[in-house]
């Protein structure tokens, strides 16, 4: 009897996990999830318009570096994972990812800078909340 009511248990839960995991896969493609410019009946759209559309601007007018960063990403992974490593090669490719790295930094810093300079100081709190929100690195709620 004891034996019965283990396997039961045992049983409950991963039914729970499996079903649980099953809603999770299908639920994050769902429309559940808000994007930044969702309302809801009782909160205000987290990020407005036209301001969205400046930052959406921002991103693909970086597009061009964005895809030569995954292909430089892609071309260090192939170093690293070929027979023999070549160190020269490797520097010079993370080199050229770093300095990449830095022209987006500067230029979003400019951008947000004259971004910020035209906006109020409600909607630059939006904009600060949201840059933490989508910043790379530790997120800091």
């Amino acid at each position: 009897m004891n034996n019965m009511k283990t396997v039961m248990t045992v049983s409950l839960a991963l039914n729970v996990i499996l079903i649980g995991s099953f809603l999770g896969y299908f639920v994050k493609d769902s429309k559940i999830f808000c994007d930044m410019t969702a309302t809801t009946e009782h909160k205000k759209p987290i990020m407005e318009e036209p301001l969205y559309s400046k930052l959406h601007k921002f991103k693909e007018e970086n597009q061009e570096i964005r895809e030569q960063i995954r292909a430089l990403r892609h071309e260090v992974f192939h170093i690293m994972t070929a027979p023999k490593f070549d160190a020269e090669s490797y520097q010079s490719k993370m080199e050229q990812l770093h300095q990449l790295h830095s022209t987006i930094a500067e230029t979003m810093c400019c951008k947000i800078k004259d971004l910020a300079v035209t906006l109020n100081q409600e909607q630059r709190k939006t904009l600060a909340r949201f840059i933490r929100k989508h910043a790379p690195g530790p997120k800091r709620h």
